[in-house]
């Protein structure tokens, strides 16, 4: 159970960062780099778990 409330912590702090950045240059920087993270994310699975490697 302490696992699971691991996450929900961990959820709860991700969905109220958008109310604690008030500057629109640290959103914007926070929002580009998460968007970058779910692409790496994303070719992880394409390369890793699919095995391809051409496009």
């Amino acid at each position: 159970m302490p696992r699971r409330a691991g996450w929900l912590v961990a959820g709860v702090l991700l969905a109220a960062l958008p109310t604690v950045i008030v500057s629109p240059y640290a959103r914007h920087v926070v929002i580009t780099a998460l968007i970058f993270a779910f692409v790496a994310l994303g070719l992880n699975v394409i390369f890793g778990y699919a095995g391809q490697h051409a496009f």
